[in-house]
């Protein structure tokens, strides 16, 4: 069963009413236990983070993700997003470190010789974005991924290459299978000019320019919200009068990237131009979807511009 982790809403209070806090370190063990949570879990247990502190007997981290997670008395403990307002206790180090351990071993993906040249051309074609990237991590929905230091993830399940962080949003984007993007990264290597990681596969040709841009923002006791901003050229504007078909490309693309569990529980949109050289319109959508093992609940507020 998946482990997720909430920023501690028991401490930020302590925090608040002016309990004492200091600097403070964590064990081996404790460190441990947070990189095997980092690996499964990035989207939790990112990179950017605050000093570790202490307060009220808890030593904790709280990321920029809204997560924190605190350890006291040789057990780790979580509150927030889908846990509510609550501290709750995991369980001892030992036991989440042997359940973490479990999970990773039965998520275990080994590279293939495509994969690793993928990232290696990748890292030729656009190097702003794929160089200084980690080692090979399977996190626990099975996405073998990479982290790089543009902020952006990189990743492959099933085949489909997926990209997420910086300009590309907060969830996993498909933008093709393997072979597909092997080729199109291998050509603009070799001088046939560049690919975009950004503009998919299944995206038919056309002559319009697109511009996404907007925040996503997951709810919760400390809501986090997420701008981002991507544009793909030589696609066709959609029909803005059929809502409809607005509606399920857009819960579609979440679930490409999320999975299924995805219900819209509330969708509209507004029309701003709609002529030959612009099409544009605003999109405010409301969801839940299942992650995690729990349901979270995500608000989109989003700007599409087709231009020529």
């Amino acid at each position: 069963m998946k482990l997720s982790f909430r920023k501690m809403a028991g401490i930020a209070c302590a925090l608040v009413m002016g309990a004492n806090v200091q600097a403070q370190s964590l064990s081996s063990s404790e460190e441990y236990v947070l990189g095997l949570a980092a690996e499964l879990y990035p989207d939790l247990f990112n990179v950017d983070h605050q000093p570790i502190k202490a307060a009220q007997g808890y030593t904790y981290i709280t990321y920029s993700s809204g997560v924190a997670v605190g350890f006291k008395d040789g057990s780790l403990f979580l509150t927030g997003g889908p846990f509510g307002t609550q501290i709750k206790n995991m369980g001892t180090v030992s036991k989440v470190t042997t359940d973490l351990t479990l999970a990773k071993n039965r998520l275990t993906v080994t590279p293939t010789a495509d994969m690793t040249n993928l990232f290696n051309l990748a890292a030729q074609v656009y190097p702003s974005i794929f160089q200084s990237g980690g080692s090979f991590q399977v996190d626990a929905n099975g996405y073998l991924y990479k982290y790089f230091s543009s902020g952006v993830y990189a990743a492959i399940k099933d085949g489909v290459v997926y990209v997420k962080g910086g300009s590309y949003g907060s969830a996993y984007t498909s933008v093709g299978a393997l072979n597909t993007m092997l080729s199109r990264l291998q050509t603009a290597v070799n001088g046939g000019g560049n690919s975009n990681p950004g503009g998919g596969t299944s995206i038919p040709s056309g002559n319009y320019n697109l511009t996404v841009s907007g925040t996503v923002t997951l709810s919760g006791p400390v809501a986090v919200a997420t701008p981002f901003s991507f544009t793909v050229n030589g696609i066709p504007a959609p029909n803005v009068s059929d809502q409809d078909d607005i509606k399920e490309a857009f819960t579609n693309a979440i679930a490409s990237s999320s999975g299924n569990g995805v219900t819209i529980t509330n969708f509209s949109y507004t029309t701003k131009s709609n002529t030959a050289d612009l099409v544009e319109f605003d999109v405010t959508v409301s969801a839940t979807i299942a992650q995690n093992g729990f349901n979270m609940g995500y608000s989109y507020a989003l700007n599409y511009k087709y231009t020529k």
